[in-house]
């Protein structure tokens, strides 16, 4: 059994995350993207992840965006194959409905940060998807002592 995602995701990346998504422009574009260093893309992606589930936790929206940009910004450093990255907005998508979120305006901000990559556009349309539930992509909640956390099995 695969563990919860705080469990397998270490921490440790989290302040350089925090920092990169601080210092990110408004509107990213691919000088940007190529400026990341490999320790700075992986960091971030992993943030997007872990991030979903503290935003759960948390009741925080602002949390959850950024977690979102922190994804699709790796997502498009990388230039990650687009069915992974949706395996991972899954669960912003998730999280966005138990928040009570509006997901296609979460995920259109996020689109809009980057607009000229082809990850700005999957995110946009995941946004507006209607057929996304964990299961679907592979994703189970796992309760903790800690509160809700999200694994793949």
């Amino acid at each position: 059994m695969a563990r919860p995602n705080l469990e397998r995701i270490p921490a440790t990346g989290d302040w350089l995350a925090r920092s990169i998504l601080e210092r990110a422009p408004l509107v990213v574009d691919p000088p940007y993207l190529d400026s990341l260093a490999e320790v700075e893309v992986r960091s971030v992606g992993r943030f997007g992840v872990r991030a979903a589930t503290l935003a759960l936790r948390g009741h925080d929206p602002d949390l959850l965006a950024d977690a979102l940009f922190g994804l699709a910004l790796a997502a498009a450093a990388r230039d990650d194959d687009w069915r992974d990255l949706m395996v991972g907005m899954a669960l912003h998508f998730w999280v966005a409905g138990e928040l009570a979120l509006d997901a296609p305006a979460l995920f259109g901000g996020v689109a809009d940060r980057l607009p000229d990559t082809p990850v700005g556009e999957v995110v946009r349309t995941f946004g507006l998807r209607s057929d996304v539930t964990l299961g679907v992509f592979g994703w189970r909640v796992v309760d903790t002592p800690d509160g809700p956390d999200l694994s793949l099995p």
